[in-house]
């Protein structure tokens, strides 16, 4: 990334547009402080992540949360879909985690709780998807990153997943960061976009009149070679 600068209003839907390699990720990564920035700042609810003190980047894990592209890998295959819902808390939350708890997540995401004793080979793809959801909402997060979420799944059950998503986002009152190289998806769902092209941001606006009248080169590339994006 070079010189990116964007803000994020809070109970907002933020899209991140552009094709692989144009540092959609490496935003994300930073954010969730896994990539370090080597320049520039970051401030998340008034925190700055990678420089603030013990107990504000405690605070800040329990501020920011991510639902990963693939829910398979992102799981330990050892461990029991209980286990990984509420594997975010803190260590002696994590252990007096009633099955109460456990299913009242379960149930946010449409799962049964019967599910809570299997493992995640024995769930399908948009199965594994609620359970990530369901652990990355486990510590009440007040911002959640979406980076691709539902690239890794068939068809059928990406609108599922992304109804469920809009609608947490909805009823929790969410931040969402909504990571994507589907312009039709992010047109759809977000509030506002920014367009990423070799790690910079060429534009930003509201998804609709930006993928209408686009004023930047890649952008309207970008338009372009989507045979049709749809505008209502």
């Amino acid at each position: 990334m070079d010189d990116v600068t964007f803000a994020v209003d809070a109970g907002e839907v933020f899209g991140i547009v552009g094709e692989s390699g144009s540092g959609k990720t490496t935003i994300a990564r930073t954010l969730l402080r896994l990539t370090r920035p080597t320049g520039g700042k970051i401030s998340v609810a008034g925190i700055d992540p990678w420089n603030g003190s013990r107990a504000e980047r405690r605070r800040y894990h329990q501020t920011i949360q991510v639902v990963f592209q693939d829910p398979f890998s992102s799981m330990d295959p050892r461990m029991r879909i209980g286990s990984i819902v509420v594997e975010g808390l803190d260590k002696g939350a994590r252990t007096g985690a009633s099955p109460s708890t456990v299913g009242r997540l379960l149930d946010m995401v449409g799962v049964p709780e019967s599910y809570a004793r299997l493992y995640p080979h024995e769930l399908s793809g948009g199965q594994r998807q609620r359970v990530a959801i369901a652990r990355a909402l486990a510590v009440e997060p007040r911002i959640l990153v979406a980076d691709e979420p539902v690239s890794a799944l068939d068809v059928s059950m990406r609108g599922q997943i992304l109804n469920l998503l809009m609608s947490l986002q909805r009823d929790l009152d969410l931040t969402v960061l909504f990571i994507s190289h589907d312009l039709g998806l992010v047109q759809q769902l977000c509030n506002r976009v920014a367009v990423m092209h070799h790690g910079k941001i060429v534009e930003t606006g509201d998804p609709v009149q930006l993928f209408r009248n686009p004023s930047d080169p890649y952008t309207k590339k970008l338009v372009s070679s989507i045979p049709m994006v749809p505008t209502t």
